[in-house]
């Protein structure tokens, strides 16, 4: 048992009766309130697609791969617009991929990884992340070339919104509970790093959070200077907080 929460190691050491000692470690996480509903979800250059396999995007090669994760080999390969970049598995089973330099979105067959459709965006529109809702009714596309947020029907394959929210919006994460889109600004400003908070039910910007610059001295493991390239971001599975 453990007295508060937190990151432990544990160290087994086993011998055998002719005085062979095996030792093996490994490291858990002691949560007192373990967190209980769906995953947050976020957007991601790999995705699952069952219990034993993962798609992921090729950026250099325009394609997809579906790899089998228990044999550690490739499915398929298969074409996409060029450069994807994030990677999704809607509610309907289907998987979707933003194709940042062909400006639209592929539909693909969970199946075999068939184009089903392609959704073409404006000139420049940039399709960066892609996510879904807990449920996977209700898309989100970050455009990191106009500054906005798309929100899709996936049975449908419509935009039903777009949302302005400013300056290189890429990386996506929805909580749990689906009322909340967190999206970040890539490049940051001089001042400051910036997430932007979006209202899922009136799909609204609510606000900008803020990211301070550091301040303190230079490390052997991390620098001053402000949150920059924010590339990634997730919510905690218990949904306190995001990284």
């Amino acid at each position: 048992s453990y007295a508060a929460e937190g990151h432990y190691g544990v160290t087994v050491q086993v011998r055998d009766l002719s005085g062979i000692q095996t030792v093996a470690t490994s490291a858990v996480t002691v949560l007192d309130s373990p967190p209980s509903g769906p995953t947050p979800p976020r957007s991601t250059p790999i995705t699952g697609g069952d219990a034993n396999h993962v798609w992921v995007v090729n950026p250099d090669n325009n394609t997809v791969t579906l790899i089998d994760t228990d044999t550690l080999t490739n499915e398929f390969e298969v074409p996409v617009g060029a450069d994807p970049r994030s990677i999704a598995r809607a509610g309907t089973g289907e998987i979707w991929v933003t194709c940042h330099d062909a400006d639209r979105l592929d539909v693909l067959s969970a199946a075999d990884g068939s184009l089903l459709t392609s959704l073409s965006l404006a000139y420049g529109a940039e399709p960066y992340g892609i996510a879904f809702s807990p449920d996977g009714s209700v898309g989100y596309v970050s455009l990191q070339g106009s500054g906005q947020l798309l929100r899709i029907d996936p049975v449908s394959r419509v935009v039903t919104g777009t949302l302005a929210l400013g300056f290189e919006p890429r990386a996506i994460a929805v909580s749990s509970s689906g009322d909340r889109v967190l999206v970040t600004r890539f490049t940051s400003p001089e001042s400051h790093g910036e997430i932007y908070d979006v209202d899922a039910a009136i799909f609204t910007l609510t606000r900008i959070i803020t990211l301070a610059k550091d301040a303190s001295p230079d490390t052997s493991n991390g620098g001053r200077g402000v949150p920059n390239y924010l590339g990634g971001i997730a919510i905690t599975p218990n949904g306190a907080g995001a990284w």
